[in-house]
């Protein structure tokens, strides 16, 4: 299971809070919308420790688990998280006693969980241990990113020596190399403005740009993890801030189609097409879970609020097939 994906956040001018992510692979493994309702019972590894859960969750991800293994979500505190792939830099522990050891896969549900925001989130990680587990053939590379009403993100990757927290972070995420190394890249791109450049005289000769456009000269334009990086940092930092969650939504669509991944233009090592399934958008505010899959573009959404006082796991049906609105 090898797969990219992009996560940003962004703040409207009415105060509120959203997060979303792409997700690119080269297929969805069954995923579903799930609902885990408060008080739910979650296994965190193969020695069957349980931890029972305090918050009820919204998410898209895989059940046939001990614990539903959620790509992203949120809870009804409005804590919004998911995780990334994060190949050749994760570095998972051994058992530690004196720690909670956790399976890889199910950290992202505990979060969403058992924690109100991110402030609860760092503090949890410290009795942490992520582990990595055959049994579950859950073995993945994965880094994560949260965030919440406060506007903040925090990013949380398995390296070393141990779980590093970054916090006050520009709210973009990707895959490798590690937030730090993404962070000091941007240093590459100084200068990037949504100005139209200026004409230029080099040696007698008037350079003049070739058409509109010339603004964000540069930006790379690949679809590998740093050039992500850089296009969505620069690009979130130059648009015009939404107005309320409605315009937020649809300005958080638009900079993920600056990143999503046509199928056909990539293909893995085995050959086979890898691109963006869907994209999604969650308010802190509002408890909704926005998405637009690869194959229809309408934008379909699940209220949390609506559901969150629920006892029992639910699912619900991907929209996948195109859903095309005739206005006559």
């Amino acid at each position: 299971m090898n797969f990219a994906c992009s996560s940003l956040t962004l703040e409207t001018l009415d105060q509120k809070h959203l997060f979303g992510r792409t997700y690119d692979m080269d297929t969805l493994f069954g995923g579903k919308f799930i609902f885990l309702p408060r008080h739910f019972d979650f296994v965190l590894n193969v020695k069957g420790e349980k931890e029972e859960s305090l918050y009820a969750v919204l998410g898209l991800g895989l059940l046939g688990f001990p614990t539903p293994f959620l790509f992203d979500g949120m809870n009804e505190h409005g804590l919004m998280g998911a995780l990334l792939y994060y190949p050749k830099f994760a570095t998972y522990q051994d058992f530690q006693e004196k720690k909670l050891n956790v399976n890889v896969g199910f950290f992202l549900t505990l979060m969403l969980g058992s924690c109100k925001n991110v402030e609860e989130v760092c503090q949890r990680v410290k009795e942490i241990n992520l582990i990595e587990e055959e049994a579950y053939q859950i073995k993945l590379p994965l880094h994560f990113i949260f965030s919440d009403k406060s506007g903040e993100a925090v990013v949380i990757e398995p390296d070393a020596s141990g779980l590093s927290v970054h916090r006050e972070t520009i709210g973009v995420l990707t895959n490798s190399p590690n937030y730090e190394w993404h962070k000091q890249n941007l240093r590459n791109y100084l200068g990037m403005y949504s100005e139209a450049k200026e004409s230029q005289e080099i040696h007698g000769f008037t350079v003049t740009p070739f058409g509109e456009g010339s603004g964000c000269l540069g930006l790379p334009g690949d679809y590998t993890p740093p050039s992500r990086f850089v296009r969505l940092a620069y690009l979130r930092n130059l648009i015009r801030k939404p107005k309320d969650e409605a315009a937020g939504v649809c300005e958080m669509f638009h900079l993920f189609d600056t990143v999503t991944i046509p199928f056909g233009v990539h293909k893995n090592k085995k050959g086979q097409d890898e691109g963006t399934f869907y994209s999604n958008v969650m308010c802190a505010e509002s408890l909704t879970y926005y998405v637009s899959f690869y194959t229809n573009r309408r934008v379909v959404a699940i209220s949390l609020e609506k559901e969150k006082e629920g006892t029992e796991l639910k699912t619900f049906s991907l929209p996948e097939e195109e859903e095309i609105r005739f206005l006559n």
